[in-house]
């Protein structure tokens, strides 16, 4: 027998013994329980070379562990509940978001005490000696390490051992020959049937449990009465059913009563405080561009956009992707060109990478945001933030992000996450679909609001579409089509623009040194506005510092940026352009 250790599995668990399960957690071998006794032979191995599938650990003495399992709503909430705030012992979260706990086997008299059972708690299965659990592997099946198992492991908790250790004689009834439980005397009936009753309450209902009961009572001597033993049963199943959910039903003229304070708007209307939020775009589209614009119209209460009301907030942005002598270029250009103050940003940027999944991480992160009472917190950007083994793996990444989910709910921030688009597929494209988040559809379902950055070819530029593919708290709201300028401040030229600035600007380009009531004709031909929504959008191009306008007397020229200018050039072919120079 030599050591085997399957690919993937943590290196501390070397020297266990392990086989081959299938993708329904059965065992992928004729017979597993040897393994709980000895460890596995090269011979047997040797086979399972090629296994494509989770790999199981037998629990008991060989291995040295014990396993506690946490399932369910209520296993989870007993597990935080245990552990909140101390030293985790080595635990893997299972695909279904709950948790495999693992402790040193006990030695002595309690060791006697060890058996496998559900539900010795809430939510909670123990695995000893002839049971096995399924550990973290190379295999992608959601499993992975929240605490990895270094060191020696911990002795079982005491709050286990008291439940494994008998405290009173048994009450069960124990059981005849005929699998029914023997007949008591008179004083011990009524006692009796209870217990009985609420056995087998637990899995069958009262008109299955009452012939058994009846069965039962012809062995009392003497019978109970068949009236006083029906009342017993019916009585138990009443106080079983009242255990069960409690179902409120509302009428809908009192609906607002149970309606919230509705969500205070970081950016009205679609980012809202303690939403979750995804803005998805291609590498060097600008994306921790854009949202560092909206830090600082977040932080100097200005319109997003010159469109979209922003409320005072403090912004943490936490960059694992760009440097920070990039960053701080970024900053300086973007609140020069609002005309905002550039402090009041906080920037972390880790050296190490910060596992989200990792509750002592989420932590952190949720002191640090309730100490500086930050309103939006930025992650750039996603895939910095955990250790996935696959991110196209939805079980895997939606049981990351429900962790995740926590620093919103605790904190009331908004969190955004920048994330990279995913590859263009055949059948995206033909639904019109350019860009969406990289990997994991997961992404889009637990997102309040999904916004996508793609640019768009402009003949010689590049413009930027900013797309809401999902807004929860809002209606639907249409693409917009962005401009950056030399400052790095976005603006918009949208598909609902009139006359879009950059219509303007490729006017120019075309016609260098063109006169204003030139180009007020020729913008009103080529998109149908009027010549007043002309002059206002060739003024708006202007300030955004996109072309140039020069004045000689009363006529007004309109130049390329970088372009030629009326000293360089003589339009032969135009007429003096005698409009006010008041026009724009």
């Amino acid at each position: 027998m030599g050591t085997f250790l399957p690919p993937g599995v943590h290196p501390s668990l070397a020297g266990k013994s392990f086989f081959p399960a299938g993708k329904d957690k059965r065992p992928a071998v004729k017979e597993w329980r040897p393994f709980a006794d000895h460890l596995p032979t090269e011979q047997e191995t040797s086979a399972w070379k090629n296994h494509n599938g989770p790999w199981a650990m037998p629990c008991g003495p060989l291995s040295g562990l014990v396993v506690l399992d946490f399932d369910g709503e209520e296993g989870r909430k007993f597990f935080e509940e245990k552990f909140d705030g101390r030293e985790l012992p080595p635990t893997a979260m299972t695909p279904k978001g709950g948790y495999h706990a693992f402790f040193a086997h006990p030695k002595g008299p309690d060791a006697a005490l060890l058996k496998n059972a559900v539900r010795i708690l809430p939510g909670v299965d123990i695995r000893c000696h002839g049971g096995y659990v399924l550990v973290p592997s190379a295999y992608p099946d959601g499993r992975s390490w929240i605490q990895p198992p270094n060191g020696t492991a911990p002795p079982l908790p005491d709050w286990i051992l008291s439940v494994l250790r008998p405290s009173t004689p048994p009450q069960a009834v124990s059981s005849d020959v005929d699998g029914l439980p023997p007949g008591v005397g008179q004083g011990q009936r009524n006692d009796a049937a209870a217990r009985l009753a609420g056995r087998y309450l637990a899995k069958l209902r009262p008109e299955e449990a009452w012939p058994i009961l009846q069965a039962w009572n012809k062995k009392n001597r003497p019978e109970l009465p068949e009236a006083e033993l029906r009342a017993t049963l019916f009585n138990i199943a009443r106080k079983e059913r009242d255990k069960g959910p409690v179902i409120e039903l509302v009428d809908s003229a009192e609906l607002s009563r149970l309606v919230v304070t509705p969500k205070a708007k970081l950016i009205d209307p679609f980012l809202s405080a303690g939403s979750k939020n995804i803005l998805a775009g291609w590498q060097g589209s600008y994306k921790s561009t854009l949202v560092l614009n909206l830090a600082c119209c977040i932080n100097n209460t200005l319109p997003v956009f010159g469109r979209f009301d922003t409320s005072k907030g403090r912004v943490l942005y936490v960059d694992r992707e760009n440097n920070p002598e990039l960053t701080n270029l970024r900053v300086e250009k973007i609140a020069h060109g609002m005309h905002g103050m550039r402090g009041g940003i906080t920037f972390q940027f880790p050296r190490e990478k910060p596992d989200l999944a990792d509750r002592r991480v989420r932590e952190a992160y949720i002191r640090t945001i309730e100490a500086g009472k930050y309103d939006l917190v930025v992650f750039d950007s996603f895939l910095c933030f955990f250790n996935l083994r696959n991110e196209n793996d939805n079980t895997e990444v939606r049981n990351v992000l429900e962790l995740v989910g926590e620093i919103p709910a605790k904190t009331g921030a908004a969190i955004l996450f920048i994330d990279h688009a995913g590859k263009a597929s055949a059948e995206k494209m033909k639904a019109g679909i350019r860009v969406t988040p990289r990997g994991a559809s997961a992404k889009g379902d637990w997102a309040d609001v999904v916004m996508t950055l793609e640019e768009k070819d402009d003949e010689a530029r590049k413009l930027r579409v900013l797309r809401f593919s999902k807004t929860r708290y809002n209606l639907p709201m249409p693409p917009m089509l962005l401009e950056v300028g030399t400052n790095l401040v976005f603006a918009p030229s949208g598909e609902d623009e009139i006359c879009p600035v950059f219509t303007v600007r490729q006017t120019v380009d075309d016609t260098p040194g063109v006169p204003a009531s030139k180009l007020y004709k020729l913008l009103a031909a080529r998109t149908g506005c009027s010549e007043r929504t002309a002059m206002r959008s060739t003024g708006r191009t202007v300030d955004l510092g996109f072309i140039q306008r020069e004045e000689r007397g009363k006529s007004v020229n309109f130049y390329p940026i970088g372009g030629v200018t009326l000293d360089d050039v003589t339009n032969n072919l135009e007429p003096q352009n005698v409009e006010e120079k008041t026009l724009v």
